[in-house]
Parts: C-alpha cells; sequence; structure tokens
C-alpha cells in the first residue's frame, strides 16, 4: 500500500492522539497515579494537547457546530456598564 502524497495545507497539521496510547495501568495510590499522569502530560507537546482538545470540542459539539452562528459580537451597555444579554433567542 501507498500512502496518498499530503496536500500544502495539511502538512503541518497534527492528528489527535487518543485509541490506544495509554494501555491499562495499575497504581499502588492516587499520588502515584497523579505523578504518572502530570509525567505523561508534561511530555506532551503544547501543540498536540491543542489538537486533542480541538477535536474532543468538535466531537462533544458535532451537531452544535453545524447551526448557522451569527459572527458578530454585539456588546450591550447601560451607562458605561457591560450588561449581559439573553442569547437564548
Amino acid at each position: 500500500m501507498s500512502e496518498e502524497p499530503k496536500k500544502d495545507n495539511e502538512a503541518n497539521e497534527l492528528q489527535p492522539e487518543y485509541g490506544n496510547r495509554w494501555p491499562l495501568k495499575l497504581f499502588h495510590s492516587f499520588e502515584e497515579m497523579n505523578e504518572y499522569d502530570a509525567k505523561v502530560r508534561a511530555e506532551t507537546p503544547g501543540e498536540q494537547h491543542l489538537a486533542n482538545v480541538t477535536f474532543w470540542i468538535e466531537q462533544q459539539y458535532a451537531e452544535e457546530l453545524k447551526k448557522p452562528m451569527d459572527k458578530k459580537i454585539h456588546f450591550l451597555m447601560i451607562d458605561g456598564i457591560p450588561v449581559e444579554q439573553d442569547t437564548s433567542s
């Protein structure tokens, strides 16, 4: 099998790393588990964290992201104080 050549805009795209990345590991304490988790997260580059969280957000909010959105930002100020708007409508 030959791999398809990557397009120019896909050359530097990071893919999320999920699946068999973390094998089942047993710990004797929560502290040991937290230390291992912190070590793994520290070894993962920031760009990979961004790719992972972007993938997760796109999966979790797939239906909401399909809906058309108003891309304008609206500010409501009363006497110079920002007021939150009801965006449910």
